[in-house]
């Protein structure tokens, strides 16, 4: 017996029209987040690493990751551009890559 055929679902739309569900017509781009501060994060930081302290991580996120912003990211820093980008002001910003990383992404140039 030969295996069933799975059929791919296309949505076809007319250009210039918008999915009934999005009020803004808008092209998600990516948003990669750097290492960003949560409870399993600072627990690991604190067991495997021996920085324990505020100024220990700000040690260990400037010399050893090599962070420019010398700290790790707050959700809500993330959530706020998130926020943000699904807002009728941002309606014009449409496939951008956004790094959200406190300077760790290095440029090619």
């Amino acid at each position: 017996m030969a295996p069933p055929q799975h059929r791919q679902r296309h949505t076809r739309q007319r250009p210039g029209t918008v999915t009934p569900r999005f009020r803004n017509p808008t092209t998600p781009g990516d948003l990669p987040p750097g290492r960003i501060e949560t409870d399993n994060a600072i627990d690991y930081i604190d067991k495997n690493l021996g920085a324990g302290t505020d100024e220990q991580r700000r040690e260990f996120m400037l010399a050893k990751a090599r962070v420019p912003a010398a700290r790790r990211g707050k959700p809500h820093e993330i959530a706020s551009l998130i926020a943000y980008l699904c807002s009728e002001p941002a309606g014009y910003i449409t496939g951008n890559w956004i790094e959200v990383d406190g300077g760790l992404h290095r440029s090619a140039f």
